[in-house]
């Protein structure tokens, strides 16, 4: 569901970060969404983690569609260390929801991560989603 902006003319979705109802499950999530106009949510961990199985994947995704809820992101993860595979598995369940980025974290000064966090997408065929920064990291630069 859009809504108008002020006098800017544009459509705005209005999404919120699933962690915000850390306390739920997904059917209360959807539940207490139901006939706020918010239109998409940004999974955390709280509510499917990256090993989760398919059926699993599945069902948070049916869940919230059927509610009206579309899965825009995932987020905000930290990675402490260079571990490929978490990276991996973590970029590849953004896809399996069918969300269009990751929020991340991770110590700046860490070259190691910070090498993996940029190859990662580029040699998983399946990873195709968008990284950025969580407002909590450090600026690169």
């Amino acid at each position: 569901m859009s809504s108008s902006s002020g006098g800017s003319g544009g459509q705005y979705e209005i999404g919120v970060q699933s962690f915000t109802y850390r306390e739920f499950n997904v059917p209360d999530i959807c539940s207490e969404l139901s006939g706020t106009g918010v239109s998409a949510i940004e999974l955390c961990d709280v509510h499917v983690e990256p090993d989760a199985d398919t059926d699993e994947v599945e069902s948070v995704r049916n869940q919230l569609a059927d509610s009206g809820v579309e899965v825009c992101g995932y987020g905000v993860v930290s990675f402490e260390d260079d571990d490929e595979e978490h990276i991996r598995s973590t970029f590849e369940l953004v896809d399996r929801l069918g969300g269009d980025y990751c929020s991340l974290e991770f110590p700046p000064d860490n070259e190691g991560i910070r090498n993996q966090l940029l190859s990662v997408p580029h040699k998983a065929s399946s990873a195709s989603c968008f990284c950025g920064l969580s407002s909590v990291s450090k600026r690169l630069y």
